[in-house]
């Protein structure tokens, strides 16, 4: 499922002068680098690139579905498709009723078992979804520390209804959910002005460490930071994850696309992101001050990003890619 393939001394170079220059205009300190280990990719081109994984059955309680296509696709022949044709009904006490079609990515079964955090994320949506109602939400990733199938013990990232309830999540960004733990929502960090555009291509990336002591998780839409919060009772491993379709059950249609996901192993703390600091709402701060801050600090970690993962002993792909329904 891994193929290594070498990277590119120019490259390295180009890298490290975005990231010398991304660090002298924040004036931070040198970044400790690190060898980043095994890499899951697919641009879904292959069902065999979850062989022995489980994957949602089609037609999921009579209203939803999941395939390859063709009609939005980023690189390659195909991207995932999941899609919506009916409302599902309420879930009975204990229950769920959510909407669900997607390949899972069970790390837990690959040769090594779990990836060793920290760990990032990377992936490209395109989502067509009416989140109108209150309560109603839609979810991107499921990154678990649990290597269960009953319970996945997970952290998410979100998006809600554009008009949520008084006292709820910020509506129609994205953002972190069951942190620090399962039903919580405590974040250090989170925008509620960027808002997570409809039907057109975005590039997501998560930074996910479930340190049994210092767990953190932090994500970027399109280079910019819009959601960060702790995260406890981790293994210091990412167990299994899933992307694709999983909404709430009143939702009556709706489309998702995913390509070019990868998830890498062991990449070092970025630009002290385990440091970040309180900031209960973001948008009450001057732009400026975001700006000289966080924004800055996106450039450092993803130019170093790029630094560790191609310096780690060579750029590891998959363009094998999937379905067949």
């Amino acid at each position: 499922m891994f193929t290594a393939v070498k990277s590119s001394a120019r490259g390295l170079a180009i890298l490290g002068a975005i990231a010398a220059s991304a660090l002298a205009s924040v004036g931070g300190p040198p970044i400790p680098g690190s060898a980043a280990g095994r890499v899951f990719s697919t641009s879904f081109e292959s069902i065999g690139d979850f062989d022995g994984f489980y994957i949602v059955p089609q037609n999921h309680l009579g209203t939803a579905s999941h395939e390859q296509s063709t009609e939005q696709v980023r690189s390659g022949t195909y991207s995932h498709k999941g899609w919506i044709y009916g409302a599902n009904p309420p879930p009975p006490p204990g229950g769920n009723t959510n909407h669900r079609g997607y390949p899972t990515v069970q790390l837990h079964k690959t040769p090594g078992g779990g990836f060793v955090c920290p760990c990032t994320v990377r992936f490209y949506a395109w989502l067509d979804m009416p989140l109108d109602d209150p309560g109603e939400w839609f979810s991107f990733a499921t990154l678990a520390r649990s290597s269960s199938d009953s319970f996945w013990d997970a952290v998410l990232v979100n998006i809600a209804a554009a008009n949520p309830a008084p006292g709820t999540v910020p509506g129609g960004v994205l953002h972190l959910m069951h942190v620090p733990s399962v039903g919580l929502r405590e974040p250090t960090f989170q925008t509620n002005t960027i808002l997570f555009p409809m039907r057109q291509w975005v590039k997501i990336e998560i930074y996910i460490d479930f340190d049994p002591v210092n767990g953190q998780a932090v994500v970027w839409q399109d280079g910019q930071m819009v959601s960060a919060a702790p995260v406890s009772g981790g293994n210091g491993k990412l167990e299994q994850a899933h992307f694709g379709l999983y909404a709430a059950p009143s939702i009556a249609s709706g489309v998702i696309n995913n390509d070019d996901l990868e998830i890498t192993e062991g990449v070092a703390g970025v630009g002290g992101i385990a440091e970040l600091p309180e900031v209960a709402n973001v948008a009450a701060l001057p732009h400026s001050a975001r700006a000289s801050g966080s924004e800055q600090l996106v450039l450092v970690g993803a130019a170093v990003l790029g630094l560790l993962t191609l310096a780690g002993g060579g750029w590891y792909s998959r363009r094998r890619r999937m379905w067949a329904n």
